[in-house]
């Protein structure tokens, strides 16, 4: 009897300590932070050699998103043409950059919608968990389940998608 209750007890205590070890190692979220140029109660300054000064975020992400529908791999193209001061235009060579391509779940599209109309003019920092991943200006709001992410040159743009494969159930 001894035995058995032996068996059932590290029968359980490995599963669970399986499960959470999955639990805690399964996913770190996705945050977004709007920047400001002024510190809020609370506030960080984020100042690094990809963000150098880029401004104030507020202690607690503006949104979270812990649950993604896709994930894959993307190139971003970008040309851009240079005016000089006589009026003459330049078109600069296209620069094709690796890139992921994820998709929102609807809910979360829309909350992410709401926090773009109130980030208009700003700077958004997007972190995967307390890696800072990009932080582009809002022109307008964003009504779009998929985004794009051109990450930097000094991103390990394998383990950041490995990542957010994780948060894809």
């Amino acid at each position: 009897m001894r035995t058995i209750i032996s068996i059932v007890c590290l029968t359980a205590v490995s599963l669970l300590g399986c499960r959470s070890t999955a639990r805690s190692a399964a996913s770190i979220p996705l945050s977004f932070y709007i920047v400001s140029e002024e510190k809020g109660e609370g506030g960080r300054f984020i100042d690094t050699s990809d963000f150098p000064k880029l401004g104030y975020i507020a202690p607690a992400p503006d949104l979270v998103i812990a649950r993604l529908e896709s994930v894959a791999r993307d190139v971003s193209r970008r040309q851009d043409t240079m005016v000089d001061k006589d009026g003459k235009k330049t078109v600069m060579p296209l620069e094709i950059n690796p890139a992921l391509n994820f998709r929102m779940r609807s809910l979360d599209a829309k909350k992410f919608t709401k926090m773009t109309e109130q980030a208009v003019g700003k700077q958004v920092l997007i972190m995967l968990g307390e890696t800072p991943l990009i932080a582009p200006m809002v022109l307008n709001p964003i009504t779009t389940q998929s985004l794009i992410l051109t990450l930097g040159d000094k991103i390990d743009n394998k383990k950041i998608e490995d990542e957010l494969k994780r948060l894809v159930r």
